[in-house]
């Protein structure tokens, strides 16, 4: 049925009549341009709907002037506009009856309206349709000596250019011959599709000096294509004749250009569109060129040379068959071609889509033509998740696909394209990476390694960040200043992705903040476009326990243009409570809104233990609330919550100890009377020490250590931060140069230019403080630091670093620091450390250890609770595995 449908049709991309969705098919038959409308027009198009109850503007003359100014049209060359162009190519036969027209050459194959129109026309008036074929063996150029024979006095003749559906181009000077020399007829040229052509400004007679002289052209373009708003309608006629363009709008009904029409198009003529057209000409010339070259391998079919943004084929059989399985095998939709003059039923057209289009459609061909590929390297398989917003969820959900992947015994890997986080982690080859992404690469059973985090941003303060690129700190830069260089690095982001997916089956993408973010579109390398660079279809997270989820879901669509709403496949709710049945009615209605399903409502995750990523979390989880209504003595330990707290997921392992109550404090009220202060690791220490001066709490440190004889562990930047003094002369972190530590121990730290990245082993000094005790266990951690600290007094130094002998720990009294990042992962060394405190205490010691910091595990927890709340079938179906 469908089939039959199709080939009724006069046109291409007619899918409602063809009971075809328009999702659910790929539309190689209409010529739309593949990167979507033009910034802002669907935010418009949203807009107008709540004036949709008042009249549109009469004859739209406020877009008619936009026009004029836009194409730079001299006083004299007038416009008019219409409910598309084929509204006014049917008012074509009525205003030029009363010009003595008596006869119509249309120079074909042509758009079929042209005919259609004047057939229309033939019961009120003669008007006789010559039809002047072009030919296949001349390229369908026209032959001017032969067109100009039959030009006469009183002719309107038709030119499409380029031509449709050939694609031909015609120079202007050779049809600016053609019209000197009869004057006496009447020219119409069609150029709807002439700004898809590289040298579009050459060849247009809008941009021609003479066209204000001459009296016998009519102009006609359609905004439809270009602007990929075929379903709003408009088209202008422009020509210097003013009595023809007076008729056309006087045949144009009231109120024919409806309100979406009238706005979308202020909003287009108002923006950046030079860059706009740039972008499609050079896409349009790449994929043409790439759809051709392809095609090109195949000896069954003739691809004729174009200038527009379609290809006109000739298969050396009938196309039904080749029509009948695009449709019913690949659900892809190809133009008949059979119903233009000059052309049979093995003429087809296909339009210049994205590249994942073109892709789909050379692969359906080699399918149908049973063509064996060599050497052809396919992308691999992927998904990407991205967010409503920071924290929704899809850090945890690509970690848990991960897992689920690797169990189901597929080769996977994580990657984000940039991840901006204070959390960090060093790889085997002392490269550093997000944190997440380790977590990630643990989930999938892999190494962690530098290409799946390519760029790792790390904010030094409120305006600039420390850039690290490909495992390395290259600079630090304030935001704007980041965002212009975005570009250069989206190459390395793609060669980062590329050689990663060669090395595997699957890659798990995550998004970064929300992809809906309009003011970061353009520079966007983590989201959108990194999913349209890796062909990956997109997830869209939402965290249902903030509330307002399915507005998220719905307005972060609402941003997206056509090839991010292509990309998105569905959507999933995170972290609900309660009985999901209850979301059906909210699931339905966004689904009718967006044509999307929701394919997942995954419940909070209640003991499942895995570090954060995102410092929210870190100052939510919080432990002050079991320390009021605790009955049993605990050790309370206060983490202080430095403002460039880094690295905090240090402090995950021991919010599992039963005898700990872990909160965090971030002001003079909350300190309280900790038996141990955590100083954490800190982005900028000598920033983080005046917030501590600033909050008093450096003078409660200091008491706690002093007078009251309390415990204190620094961890990186808080060993720093309890030193005497830290000189930053290069303004590595800060733009101050010097800051007094909290002076607990004799040691000074200066920043270098180095970063130091190690995965470390360290070696116990046996002697030092109560190493004694903890040289049982396995001290192990990762170093990343630009500072290097110095001690004189050697016997206050606790551990090296065996690779460089440089120190990373020292202790006095109840005072100990160390450089590692993740010491306290370690079970029997955390159970050991703690027991020391304990007995300082006066506490019982814990001889056998029962909470074990066991991540994997907890991966797999996670992944059984994901797997069993999503739709894993559509997941597989989406990953194409």
């Amino acid at each position: 049925m469908i089939i039959q449908n199709i080939e009724q049709q006069l046109h291409g991309a007619n899918l409602n009549a063809s009971e075809i969705s328009t999702h659910e098919f790929c539309d190689f038959s209409s010529n739309i341009n593949p990167l979507g409308m033009v910034e802002g027009s669907e935010l418009q198009l949203n807009s107008t709907v709540n004036s949709v109850a008042s009249y549109p503007e009469i004859n739209a003359q406020s877009v008619v002037k936009k026009a004029q100014n836009f194409y730079k049209l001299k006083k004299n060359i007038k416009c008019c506009i219409g409910n598309g162009a084929n509204q006014l190519i049917h008012l074509l036969p009525q205003v030029f009856v009363h010009n003595n027209i008596k006869r119509v050459i249309i120079v074909n194959p042509c758009f079929s309206e042209y005919e259609l129109a004047f057939e229309l026309f033939s019961d009120f008036a003669e008007i006789e349709t010559i039809n002047f074929l072009t030919n296949a063996s001349d390229n369908f150029q026209i032959d001017f000596s032969k067109l100009t024979q039959i030009i006469c006095e009183n002719d309107l003749v038709i030119i499409s250019n380029p031509s449709t559906p050939a694609g031909q181009l015609t120079a202007k000077s050779e049809l600016k011959k053609l019209i000197s020399k009869h004057q006496m007829a009447f020219f119409i040229i069609d150029e709807s599709f002439i700004d898809f052509y590289e040298m579009a400004s050459n060849n247009s007679f809008l941009n021609d000096k003479d066209l204000a002289e001459q009296q016998n052209i009519l102009i006609i373009k359609s905004m439809t294509k270009i602007f990929a708003i075929a379903g709003v309608r408009v088209g202008f006629a422009f020509s210097s004749n003013q009595q023809i363009i007076d008729k056309i709008s006087a045949l144009t009904p009231a109120w024919s250009v409806n309100s979406f029409a009238i706005n979308v198009m202020l909003h287009i003529f108002k923006s950046d569109l030079k860059n706009y057209l740039i972008e499609t000409k050079k896409n349009t010339k790449i994929e043409r060129n790439f759809l051709k070259q392809e095609l090109a391998k195949f000896q069954q079919l003739q691809i004729f040379d174009s200038a527009a943004n379609y290809l006109l084929i000739r298969y050396t059989k009938s196309i039904k068959n080749l029509q009948k399985y695009l449709i019913e095998n690949e659900k892809i939709l190809i133009r008949n071609c059979e119903n233009f003059h000059g052309l049979d039923n093995h003429y087809f057209r296909i339009a210049v889509k994205s590249h994942h289009d073109n892709e789909k459609l050379i692969t359906a061909f080699e399918k149908f033509f049973g063509f064996k590929k060599k050497n052809i390297i396919k992308k691999k398989s992927s998904l990407m998740f991205q967010g409503t917003c920071s924290n929704a969820g899809k850090s945890i959900l690509t970690s848990a696909m991960c897992r689920i992947l690797a169990q189901d015994g597929i080769k996977v890997a994580p990657f984000k394209a940039q991840n901006m986080a204070l959390n960090s982690f060093v790889t085997s080859d002392d490269k550093e990476i997000g944190r997440a992404q380790a977590l990630q690469a643990m989930a999938a059973k892999t190494p962690p390694e530098v290409r799946m985090n390519p760029i790792l941003l790390k904010p030094t303060n409120d305006l600039g960040s420390q850039v690290i690129v490909m495992g390395k700190a290259t600079e630090t830069l304030r935001a704007k200043d980041y965002y212009s260089r975005k570009k250069q690095l989206f190459s390395q982001v793609c060669e980062a992705y590329d050689s990663l997916a060669d090395d595997y089956d699957c890659v798990i993408l995550e998004g970064a903040g929300s992809p809906g973010e309009v003011n970061l579109k353009k520079n966007d390398i983590v989201n959108m476009n990194m999913a349209s660079y890796a062909n990956s279809n997109v997830l869209l997270v939402g965290d249902i326990d903030r509330g307002g989820v399915y507005a998220s879901f719905i307005g972060t669509y609402a941003t997206f243009n056509s090839f991010e709403r292509e990309l998105l496949k569905g959507f999933i709710v995170n972290k609900f409570r309660g009985d999901a049945s209850l979301l059906d009615d909210a699931h339905q209605y966004l689904q009718k809104f967006t044509n999307k399903p929701c394919l997942g409502v995954i419940p909070t995750y209640n003991n499942i233990r895995l570090p954060e990523e995102d410092s929210v979390s870190f100052y939510l989880n919080d432990g002050a609330n079991q320390l009021q209504n605790s009955h049993t003595k605990k050790i309370d330990v206060a983490v202080i919550a430095l403002k460039h707290i880094s690295n905090f997921t240090d402090i995950a392992p021991l919010e599992i100890e039963e005898d700990l109550i872990v909160r965090k404090v971030a002001n003079s009220h909350e300190f309280g009377s900790p038996d141990v202060v955590i100083i954490p690791g800190s982005k900028n220490v000598l920033s983080d020490l005046k917030f501590l001066t600033d909050n008093n709490l450096d003078k409660l440190i200091i008491d706690h250590a002093v007078n009251k004889k309390g415990w204190v562990i620094g961890i990186c930047g808080g060993l720093q931060i309890c030193g005497q003094e830290i000189s930053d002369s290069l303004c590595i972190e800060s733009n101050d140069n010097y800051a007094t530590g909290l002076n607990l121990l004799p040691i000074s730290t200066t920043m270098e230019q180095e970063k130091t990245l190690h995965q470390t082993i360290a070696t116990l000094c046996e002697k030092s403080w109560h190493n004694s005790m903890l040289n049982k266990a396995k001290i192990a951690g990762y170093e990343i630091h630009h500072g290097l600290t110095k001690c004189q007094q050697k016997e206050l130094i606790t551990m090296y670093n065996p690779q460089n002998s440089q120190a990373i720990g020292f202790a006095k009294d109840k005072v100990w620091t160390t450089y590692l990042h993740g010491v306290f992962d370690d079970d029997n060394f955390r159970r050991l450390f703690f027991n020391i405190i304990r007995e300082d205490l006066g506490l019982k010691k814990i001889d056998h250890n029962h909470n074990f910091y066991n991540i994997d595990q907890e991966l797999d927890k996670l992944a059984d609770h994901v797997r069993s709340n999503v739709n894993m079938t559509e997941i597989y179906k989406l990953l194409g595995i």
